[in-house]
């Protein structure tokens, strides 16, 4: 009988889109101004919650081989990702205007 050997690699990752790649490095950017915030501030505890959710979308859009006509999807993992970033930008503007009173 023939042996089966197991790898301890992991198989190769696939490669992801140029957008998406993109998207991905954005949105580590805004966890990194979310992490800015006051915590004093309203917005920090509304942060907090919006950089998990970050975090867990680029693992599961980067886990996930997700290809240009995925992310059209508004229920695919890049079109999760986008909506978080929206609600990111929404979160740092209107911290921004809460340290300028």
């Amino acid at each position: 009988m023939g042996e089966i050997t197991l790898s301890s690699t992991p198989p190769p990752r696939q490669e992801l889109s140029p957008v998406l790649e993109h998207q991905i490095s954005q949105a580590r950017i805004l966890i990194a101004r979310l992490e800015r915030l006051s915590a004093d501030s309203y917005w920090a505890h509304q942060a907090s919650g919006l950089r998990g959710a970050l975090l867990r979308s680029i693992a599961l859009c980067e886990s996930q081989h997700v290809t240009e006509s995925d992310q059209e999807s508004e229920t695919s993992p890049a079109a999760q990702l986008d909506h978080l970033m929206e609600k990111s930008f929404e979160i740092l503007v209107r911290g921004a205007r809460e340290m300028h009173r």
